[in-house]
């Protein structure tokens, strides 16, 4: 959850005595317990008895990480604006939680304009890649999708640098994922680059990645015009849909699934599939 922030105060906290002391350390070791509602008390605590404290963007920063924690968006974006000039060494990462919280929020639009000031004021920062993949899927929400290939596809770019060193990580699949998403769906879709990005993924995902993967490769075949290929790809979906019980990914594949058998003009077979969606229990 905290990220850097984590490791600046994991372990065993030693410090000297000043006043603030022991509020920080029951505040930092309420929060690695996962005790957020203690951990925002002591840091509140904190800012409010100690305002000069030279802790206070750590405090601030992990308060705010704390009111995330507990689904307080509002209140952890209001904190982190209200101390931001502040932030000093905790700049970027005050932006990032901010972006974070307006994500949660549905305002995409003040997300997107957040993790843009972060990327063009910290492009150094250890949250750039993770900032660039979560604008990448802000825009995917708004189905910007030449956005989405414009922010990762850059050779240059802080995603495909961070993608070569670290192939296997989950920013670098999940950024991969975006993009071979994007290049399927742009107005001009480029179906040999997006292959190529699936292809860079690892063999081994996690099953929902593993689900989005299967998918695209089922939407490349459709374009190809490889329709028996995606049918199978189609199969496969709707099964491991049921296996994991996982009702978003049964309604994409029954949609996808009868999309195609009407492309075939196998119109009982795409009738069937759409009668599903509307069964007893099946989302609105």
């Amino acid at each position: 959850l905290a990220g850097p922030v984590y490791g600046a105060v994991g372990g065993e906290v030693r410090l000297s005595n000043p006043p603030d002391e022991r509020l920080f350390v029951a505040a930092v070791r309420g929060f690695q317990g996962g005790h957020w509602a203690t951990s925002a008390r002591w840091f509140q605590d904190l800012i409010r008895r100690h305002p000069d404290s030279p802790r206070r963007p750590t405090a601030v920063l992990m308060l705010a990480q704390s009111l995330f924690k507990q689904g307080d968006l509002k209140e952890a974006h209001a904190v982190l604006a209200k101390d931001r000039m502040a932030a000093g060494h905790e700049a970027d990462e005050f932006l990032f939680w901010m972006a974070e919280c307006r994500v949660g929020q549905g305002n995409l639009e003040a997300a997107a304009q957040i993790y843009q000031e972060l990327l063009r004021e910290h492009s150094q920062s250890p949250r750039a890649t993770e900032a660039i993949v979560a604008l990448a899927n802000v825009f995917a929400l708004q189905k910007e999708w030449g956005k989405v290939r414009d922010e990762l596809r850059l050779t240059d770019g802080v995603f495909q640098k961070h993608a070569a060193r670290s192939p296997g990580d989950e920013i670098a699949v999940e950024g991969r994922l975006l993009l071979a998403q994007a290049l399927t769906l742009i107005v001009r879709p480029d179906l040999p680059s997006a292959s190529t990005a699936l292809d860079m993924l690892p063999k081994q995902l996690g099953s929902g990645q593993d689900w989005r993967r299967r998918l695209l490769r089922a939407r490349i075949a459709v374009a190809n015009g490889k329709l028996d290929e995606a049918e199978l790809h189609g199969d496969r979906l709707r099964t491991l849909a049921e296996q994991q019980n996982s009702m978003g990914q049964l309604v994409s594949a029954c949609q996808f699934r009868a999309q195609l058998f009407a492309g075939k003009s196998e119109w009982d077979q795409s009738a069937q599939e759409w009668s599903h969606l509307t069964k007893d229990g099946m989302p609105i």
